[in-house]
């Protein structure tokens, strides 16, 4: 097997995972829906823990960052910030040590 075929291989997975991921968050019906107190408490234990003014809980669709809650910060969404499996692997090693 050659080294470009099996990155070619990695790839197409890695595809697959963010498109499994996609429909998991579209199955919990929970984009643009309302503030919830759950998700309010989640990000102000996260901004107490990491001693931070801001945190944010966001859902990230292939069009957009969504903000579900946030401390410190009010923004709806990230218009344009959509995901691919690139862009997710690249936010998933640099956040990795935030959640």
């Amino acid at each position: 097997m050659s080294e470009t075929s099996g990155l070619s291989n990695n790839r197409g997975s890695e595809e697959e995972k963010e498109l499994e991921r996609l429909e998991d968050l579209y199955e919990y019906n929970i984009l643009d829906t309302g503030q919830e107190e759950e998700f309010d408490a989640i990000a102000r234990l996260a901004a107490n823990i990491c001693d931070t003014r801001i945190s944010m809980i966001n859902l990230v669709d292939e069009r957009r960052q969504w903000t579900k809650s946030s401390v410190g910060v009010k923004i709806d969404e990230i218009p344009g910030a959509g995901t691919s499996a690139r862009i997710r692997s690249l936010m998933m090693d640099r956040w990795r040590y935030m959640i």
